[in-house]
C-alpha cells in the first residue's frame, strides 16, 4: 500500500492505491474521477487534488489525491465489494495514524500537520537537487 499522506492536514488516498485496492485499471479510476468532477459543484469536488507520480522510467503521469469523502463518493458507483476493500483500508489508515501520533504524545491533527510539512520540506530539497543536477550538466 501507498503511504499516508496529507491534503491541508486531511488524510487522502491516491487514484493509484485505489485501483490497485479495487483491481480496477488506473486509467479507469481517472476516468471515473473526470466524471464525477464534471457533475460536481465546485465547492464538492474540493476534496479531489489533481497531482502527479513520476513512474519507473521517469515519466510523469496524473493522478489524483481523494479525501475521505470524496474516495467514498467515488466508490459509492462501485460494487459493494470494492466498496467494504475502501472502507476497510480509511478504518486502517485512520487506527494507524492515530496510534503514531499517540506514540509520538501528539494529537492526530498535530501529527498530519508535521506530515504535510515534512512532505513539503521534502519536494522542495528534490526541486533543489533537479536543479543542481540541471545546472551541472549544463
Amino acid at each position: 500500500m501507498t503511504n499516508l499522506t496529507t491534503m491541508n492536514q486531511t488524510q487522502t488516498m491516491s487514484s493509484r492505491e485505489i485501483a490497485e485496492l479495487t483491481g480496477k485499471e488506473h486509467k479507469n479510476v481517472l476516468r471515473d474521477i473526470d466524471k464525477l468532477t464534471e457533475t460536481l459543484s465546485s465547492d464538492l469536488s474540493l476534496g479531489f487534488k489533481s497531482t502527479t507520480y513520476e513512474d519507473s522510467t521517469g515519466k510523469s503521469n496524473r493522478m489524483f489525491e481523494l479525501d475521505k469523502n470524496a474516495t467514498i463518493c467515488l466508490v459509492a458507483g462501485y460494487d459493494a465489494n470494492l466498496r467494504m476493500k475502501i472502507i476497510n483500508r480509511w478504518q486502517e489508515l485512520e487506527q494507524v495514524t492515530q496510534v503514531i501520533a499517540n506514540n509520538l504524545g501528539m494529537t492526530k491533527q498535530e501529527l498530519l500537520e508535521d506530515i504535510k510539512l515534512d512532505t513539503k520540506i521534502e519536494a522542495e530539497r528534490v526541486k533543489q537537487a533537479a536543479l543542481k543536477d540541471k545546472a551541472l550538466a549544463s
